[in-house]
């Protein structure tokens, strides 16, 4: 696609923490890349990542990017799974890939909180460096970074 001003377009579908509900959500929109950013399982079952599975890869989307989160245990416990599992679907896991020159990063690591997938202790994050997240945490992170 191209937009008016002649650069590259993608029409990007978002959709996260479906905990296993995927097949209660209504027909997804028409785009070119469906993105789940996180918490696709309900458990932390084989069955559980199967079942998504089947129904993310029927989607009808040209591309399908998939980030795991706290809730995606059998992803964290299973990742041979994925390529077998997922094999039009790039799983993003601490990397990027570069779709009709729009670049995405994904990411599943989160600060230590109660439990879960892919947690991380806290570590100190060097003063250079500039992120932004979706976390408990992104206010005083954002703080941390002013001036």
């Amino acid at each position: 696609m191209t937009s008016t001003s002649g650069q590259c377009a993608l029409a990007c579908v978002c959709i996260s923490d479906t905990h296993g509900l995927h097949q209660s959500l209504p027909p997804l929109p028409d785009g070119d890349v469906l993105i789940h950013a996180g918490d696709c399982l309900g458990s932390g079952s084989v069955k559980s990542l199967e079942a998504f599975a089947e129904w993310f890869e029927a989607q009808p989307h040209r591309h399908k990017i998939l980030v795991a989160g706290n809730h995606d245990d059998a992803i964290e416990k299973y990742p041979d799974l994925i390529p077998k599992l997922l094999p039009s679907t790039y799983y993003l896991q601490d990397r990027g890939i570069e779709i009709d020159g729009v670049k995405f990063w994904g990411s599943p690591w989160t600060p230590r909180f109660h439990g879960g997938a892919f947690m991380l202790d806290r570590g100190v994050i060097p003063p250079e460096i500039r992120f932004f997240t979706e976390s408990r945490e992104r206010q005083k992170q954002e703080r941390r970074f002013e001036g």
